[in-house]
């Protein structure tokens, strides 16, 4: 599968962070490249077999765009310095701001992904959890 997966424009279309929104796509580029790397090393391998994927599944895209909007939205909040807190004379507030997890369990992207990965055989491997 070419990489890489998801645009820029897709991803401004998809999330709802002006500081994504507002990012240079060349930046955009490497923290999709991310996600994908991230995805990859979950799936254990990188859907270029053409036999079983003729193109990316759809699961995979949507969990691609998920994570790398997270990951641009934190990005974009460390790059800004974003205010934390501000005071004038007697009066004070503070701006909680939090980064957005990256993690595939936080994120809800394990349920798209986990009917894709592969185990050491090639074969692959479904992850099974008893509720």
């Amino acid at each position: 599968m070419d990489r890489p997966w998801i645009t820029p424009e897709e991803l401004i279309k998809f999330t709802e962070h002006e500081g994504v929104k507002n990012k240079l796509p060349e930046r955009m580029l490497v923290m999709i490249s991310l996600a994908e790397s991230k995805i990859i090393a979950y799936c254990k391998h990188d859907f270029s077999d053409k036999e079983k994927y003729s193109e990316l599944p759809e699961a995979v895209k949507n969990a691609t765009l998920i994570l790398a909007d997270a990951i641009c939205y934190n990005d974009s909040l460390r790059t800004s310095g974003k205010l934390k807190s501000e005071s004038f004379d007697d009066y004070s507030y503070s701006v909680d701001v939090t980064e957005t997890s990256t993690d595939f369990d936080i994120l809800g992207i394990t349920s798209l992904l986990d009917p894709f990965i592969l185990d050491d055989s090639g074969d692959l491997f479904m992850r099974v959890s008893v509720l």
